[in-house]
């Protein structure tokens, strides 16, 4: 999202959103792709996402409680890194994806 003075504003839904919400994560839903990574590269810059966590209720509902879902599709949109908070789980994405599961 684009505001007044051209500042990329991105949404959030990660750790610091309140504990109460939560609880509502099942109808979370994920909002369509964008081509931000895409400029982002062409402006010469890295993008690294986080914060990844791989219990299911942390999930959006859009990846079915499947941490590796939400992984494949920050991959698959170019994302040169991500933080998580299951490291081992992270870089095993990362090799399962590059190897085409």
């Amino acid at each position: 999202m684009m505001n007044d003075d051209e500042t990329v504003l991105i949404p959030f839904w990660g750790p610091m959103a309140c504990s109460a919400a939560r609880t509502v994560s099942a109808v979370v839903r994920t909002a369509p792709p964008t081509d931000l990574v895409e400029r982002a590269h062409a402006a010469g810059l890295f993008v690294h996402a986080y914060t990844f966590r791989d219990e299911p209720e942390e999930l959006a509902a859009d990846y079915g409680g499947d941490p590796l879902a939400e992984y494949f599709q920050f991959f698959a949109l170019g994302v040169d890194g991500v933080f998580s908070d299951f490291p081992d789980r992270a870089l095993a994405a990362r090799e399962a994806f590059a190897g085409g599961r």
